[in-house]
């Protein structure tokens, strides 16, 4: 079943407004997944692959558990990635690039099928991103723009993809003998990459980096 036809079932039932956001955004992200688990016959080998071509992109340690979800059907890989986009930060990360990644294919299926209050939807969706912190709560509200205003989605896409990669990555870095003192750096949500370097002869000093 293609990835369009899949997320348009799952948009188009008359329960989807009782969801709770958070519910809705796992739903429409297992709608983009299991689609594409099917395709390649849930076979770890080629799953790695046709996922990275969606946006979802994870360690090769978490692969065999989203196999192995996605075999038991589309309402258990919704149920599973509820509970690992709020817990695990490469899961969030991940379902962050592919919900910007396959942003078209989401903002043309919410046109089709909720064309009157597609607004409301993608005002719902915005709050289920921002109820998981980390990278996805980053996107939230351009999310929402670009789901209401397709001439801005290209330009929103860009815009968003810097957010996350932001978020994913924070560097205090010295170099040529400079000194780098009392600098402190938070970042927001369950995870993300820091690193502090300091490189010829540089000082480093009193510098804190902290995952709130």
């Amino acid at each position: 079943m293609e990835i369009k036809q899949t997320l348009a079932e799952v948009l188009a039932n008359p329960w989807i407004k009782k969801l709770p956001a958070p519910s809705l955004v796992a739903s429409a992200l297992a709608a983009l997944i299991h689609p594409v688990l099917a395709a390649v016959g849930f076979e770890i080998s080629g799953a790695t692959t046709a996922l990275a071509k969606i946006g979802f992109e994870i360690g090769a340690g978490l692969m065999p558990s989203v196999i192995e979800v996605g075999k038991r059907g589309i309402n258990a890989l919704s149920d599973w990635l509820e509970k690992e986009i709020a817990q695990k930060p490469e899961i969030n990360e991940a379902a962050a690039q592919t919900m910007v990644t396959q942003a078209e294919t989401v903002s043309q299926t919410l046109n089709e099928t909720h064309p009157e209050d597609k607004d409301e939807i993608a005002d719902a969706v915005a709050e289920g991103l921002k109820a998981y912190g980390g990278a996805i709560a980053e996107i939230a509200e351009q999310y929402a723009v670009a789901m209401k205003n397709v001439a801005e989605l290209n330009k929103l896409v860009e815009q968003m993809k810097e957010k996350i990669d932001v978020w994913s990555s924070q560097t205090i870095e010295a170099k040529r003998g400079s000194l780098i003192e009392n600098v402190e750096m938070k970042m927001k949500g369950k995870g993300g990459k820091q690193k502090m370097s300091a490189e010829d002869d540089s000082i480093i000093s009193g510098a804190k980096q902290i995952i709130e």
